[in-house]
């Protein structure tokens, strides 16, 4: 069975494999932040456990739903979004005062915060690299 010529055109198209790409990413972002607000206001006893610390749990979660965020949203600039992330991360540690058995800490809080700043922090450079390689590789093309 042969493709049709816009079959044809789409599977050869290289942009296509970035919409997807992009588009997985923000299903990652969007999941990573509901994930965020599940886990932490969800009571005690119901609370999934990795085998971790409480912090490295919170500072492995914030730096996924940073880069991923990050990745996708190019704008605010990463320190709107670190500041985004802080104030979220600080909104769940007050609101788990009314969590049966969940207790609001400070060093949970900043530990989030190190984390997404350190998840903002490489996907801009993920980004700046891979920018600057697709310049120098058009370039390149470009050049007689």
């Amino acid at each position: 069975m042969s493709q049709t010529p816009e079959a044809a055109r789409r599977a050869s198209d290289p942009d296509a494999l970035l919409r997807l790409v992009r588009a997985s990413i923000c299903v990652a972002a969007i999941g990573s932040w509901i994930a965020l607000v599940v886990l932490s206001l969800v009571p005690g006893v119901a609370r999934p456990r990795t085998g971790l610390s409480g912090n490295t749990e919170h500072f492995i979660a914030y730096l996924l739903a940073a880069f991923a965020t990050r990745l996708v949203f190019e704008r605010p600039s990463s320190l709107w979004q670190v500041a985004g992330f802080s104030a979220a991360a600080g909104a769940f540690e007050i609101l788990q005062t009314w969590v049966p058995g969940r207790t609001p800490a400070v060093d949970n809080w900043a530990t989030s915060l190190a984390g997404a700043a350190v998840g903002v922090g490489l996907a801009a450079g993920v980004t700046r690299l891979i920018r600057g390689r697709a310049r120098a590789s058009s370039a390149r093309i470009e050049s007689p």
